[in-house]
């Protein structure tokens, strides 16, 4: 005896409006698009930046008593300027560990302000990297640049200069110089000429 086949449950998907084929509906799923808005990041005001550091900086755990890694963080954020700022604060904020955060604050220190309190120009011979991307290459960049040490008679010939431009006064304490024509009985200064941002490369003895 021969048996009848049973009907074919393999069907074409329905045809939509336009005529051609669209598969069928899966009510259990739904397609998931990407999110424009992490693609793109608003520019923060001063108070969300600052909103950003300090939420990351409650959740530092500090080596010790003379941990001053919020401290720093803390002056050094209320010193920059807004765009500043926010690139602090977003750095900072992304950072999952705390040892990246002391990472950030040794390079901050060691290439900027000691390098501004230095004396005659001199710098800290090694600069923590900082641990956000590019910064190696930045690096590099400054060490190609030619900072060879002026030789003495060009300094004073440069130190000379500035005292002549800025009228033989000190530009901090409007002292005048003691080795040049000066007010009788007036307060003077032995006057050097300073960096005001010292080369982080160079050595001056």
């Amino acid at each position: 005896m021969s048996r009848r086949r049973g009907r074919d449950r393999s069907l074409p998907h329905p045809r939509n409006r336009e005529g051609s084929l669209s598969p069928p509906a899966d009510q259990g799923r739904s397609i998931s698009r990407p999110d424009d808005r992490e693609n793109s990041r608003s520019p923060l005001s001063p108070e969300e930046a600052q909103e950003v550091l300090d939420q990351r900086l409650r959740q530092y755990n500090p080596l010790g008593r003379n941990d001053n890694t919020v401290i720093f963080l803390r002056n050094f954020f209320d010193v920059l300027p807004s765009g500043g700022q926010e690139t602090l604060a977003r750095d900072v904020g992304g950072y999952s560990s705390d040892h990246k955060i002391r990472q950030t604050v040794d390079s901050i220190r060691n290439g900027l302000v000691c390098p501004l309190r230095a004396i005659g120009g001199r710098t800290p011979s090694e600069i923590t990297p900082a641990p956000r991307p590019g910064v190696e290459d930045s690096i590099e960049n400054l060490r190609s640049l030619d900072v060879r040490p002026l030789a003495r008679t060009h300094q004073q010939q440069l130190r000379d200069r500035c005292l002549e431009r800025d009228g033989y006064c000190c530009m901090l304490t409007g002292l005048p110089s003691g080795q040049h024509p000066h007010p009788e009985g007036a307060m003077t200064a032995r006057l050097e000429a300073a960096h005001i941002i010292p080369f982080a490369l160079g050595s001056f003895d």
